[in-house]
């Protein structure tokens, strides 16, 4: 579930609870430029990054990622996905960029659903066992962006290798 996007209240309701799967929002690092809002939320957390509130960082392939410091984050947080930047047209036809949790929690269902589509295991499991299972092989796709964990969880949720060559 998208753990919110109100900073000052932590991680919000349902995925607070320990049976779901908590979200929170990154960005990719100087993809967008000033004065965007995506911007904005880059130089924030930039501006904000220091031991014990780590909130940018890299994955093990150098590539930079931001926390997205306007969301809710918190010690719930299991995972996290790009939140930033989704570019949509309005009903006057500007184009306009949205972020939140909202965004970043479909992506984590979606890499996950995908994950366990054909995991024997998973479709022999039911109830608590499916679910732990199913957690689990999320903590297995998740990379370290070296981020601190109220921000990441475990990590970004990517796309195992070998999904992607199928």
């Amino acid at each position: 579930a998208a753990a919110g996007n109100d900073p000052d209240t932590g991680v919000q309701w349902p995925a607070r609870s320990s049976s779901v799967i908590a979200v929170s929002g990154v960005g990719i690092c100087t993809q967008s430029k000033a004065p965007s809002y995506s911007h904005h939320v880059e130089k924030f957390a930039t501006e904000k990054n220091r031991p014990g509130n780590i909130s940018v960082g890299r994955d093990n392939g150098g590539q930079e990622y931001f926390a997205d410091l306007m969301t809710s984050h918190g010690r719930e947080i299991d995972c996290c996905s790009l939140s930033i930047g989704f570019c949509m047209e309005r009903s006057d036809q500007s184009i306009v960029q949205y972020c939140g949790t909202s965004f970043a929690a479909p992506i984590v269902s979606a890499i996950l659903a995908t994950t366990l589509e054909g995991d024997e295991v998973y479709a022999s499991l039911t109830g608590w066992e499916r679910a732990r299972h199913a957690k689990d092989k999320l903590v297995s796709i998740c990379h370290d962006l070296h981020l601190s964990a109220k921000f990441q969880g475990t990590g970004l949720v990517k796309f195992p290798a070998h999904s992607l060559s199928s």
